[in-house]
């Protein structure tokens, strides 16, 4: 997996080509969380989406529009992440 300011790729070792593109909104100034891996996901949260990418395909699994006055908590076991905002939770599971 390569992460740009463009996009994120994923690429194949052995040939050196790209499998997959995902053009993001990538802002210096507005990244509420660096991308990470989650089992077989990428998590990110940029300019208020956070989304959570599969990485074998590219392909959104859920996204969600977040405020920046979230607080998020990404469960030891990886099964969800949890979004708290004053006195609002939200979670979201991740496959």
């Amino acid at each position: 997996i390569v992460f740009g300011e463009d996009g994120i790729a994923s690429v194949n070792t052995q040939t050196g080509k790209r499998k997959w593109y995902y053009e993001w909104d990538y802002d210096e100034k507005e990244i509420h969380h660096r991308p990470v891996m989650l089992k077989n996901n990428i998590f990110y949260w940029v300019s208020g989406s956070a989304v959570l990418l599969n990485s074998d395909s590219g392909k959104i699994v859920w996204q969600a529009k977040l405020d920046k006055d979230n607080v998020l908590f990404i469960m030891p076991d990886q099964s969800a992440i949890v979004a708290i905002e004053k006195d609002e939770v939200n979670g979201f599971i991740i496959p």
